[in-house]
């Protein structure tokens, strides 16, 4: 299978951007990865382009053979020691956390991802949401309890509070989805919550059926995004897309 990859991150209305993004693309296969720091924490950009830098790294030396899942699980662990580790030898930073989501797609379709906090994956098909990541945060707990409805977690007040992250060496939630295989037409978003937040899943859908390309349909999302925020202090937001052919 083909794929068109396009990807963007901004700081939107603050100083600086705690989310990072990437991807490693060979003829072998595909690796996706996005993380957001934890802004409220000192070292939040530091934890994600850390998290996201052990990732790829893990992903190039397994040549993205065969094995999704191996490779996602040994993403996820490089990426939350890395974290850590640079904890250890930081003590100012030692409270630095970061959301993350990581995908592998072999050169056949089949596919493995797993992810930790609120930053989501979904997957599309057949002009329909086919699979999408569940936030580890309290607003998506209340939903599971049935205490709130599921278009009320982007304005919720307790939206960033998150049940899991990478770079708490007590928290070793990382949540690994079954695998899967992918197949021409189908497409996927990684997008972290600044994103999401402004960006309604019925947007997305009407902007990837009207965009021939990757680029195309991030750019129409940002559009969106941005009309909805002017004169806000909106958060950082990152998006990476894939349109497989």
């Amino acid at each position: 299978m083909k794929a068109d990859i396009f990807a963007i991150s901004r700081r939107g209305g603050r100083k600086h951007n705690d989310d990072y993004c990437g991807y490693i693309k060979s003829s072998s296969g595909l690796f996706l990865a996005l993380a957001d720091g934890l802004g409220g924490y000192a070292g939040g950009q530091t934890a994600s382009r850390i998290a996201i830098t052990a990732a790829l790294a893990v992903a190039a030396k397994s040549k993205l053979k065969d094995n999704p899942t191996q490779t996602i699980s040994d993403a996820m662990q490089a990426a939350q020691l890395s974290v850590i580790d640079r904890q250890k030898d930081n003590p100012e930073i030692s409270h630095m956390r970061t959301t993350m989501t990581a995908m592998s797609i072999t050169s056949t379709g089949k596919t493995n991802y797993a992810h930790v906090g609120d930053s989501r994956i979904y997957i599309f098909r057949d002009e329909d949401i086919f699979k999408r990541t569940l936030d580890h945060s309290v607003p998506q707990l209340m939903v599971s309890s049935g205490k709130l409805e599921e278009d009320k977690i982007r304005f919720s007040t307790n939206r960033n509070q998150l049940l899991h992250s990478l770079g708490d060496a007590s928290d070793r939630k990382i949540e690994h989805a079954p695998d899967c295989t992918l197949r021409p037409g189908d497409a996927i978003l990684m997008c972290s919550d600044g994103f999401w937040q402004y960006v309604y899943e019925g947007d997305i859908l009407a902007m990837l059926k009207w965009a021939p390309t990757a680029k195309r349909w991030v750019l129409r999302m940002e559009d969106l995004l941005q009309d909805a925020t002017v004169g806000k202090n909106n958060d950082n937001y990152s998006a990476l897309a894939v349109i497989l052919s």
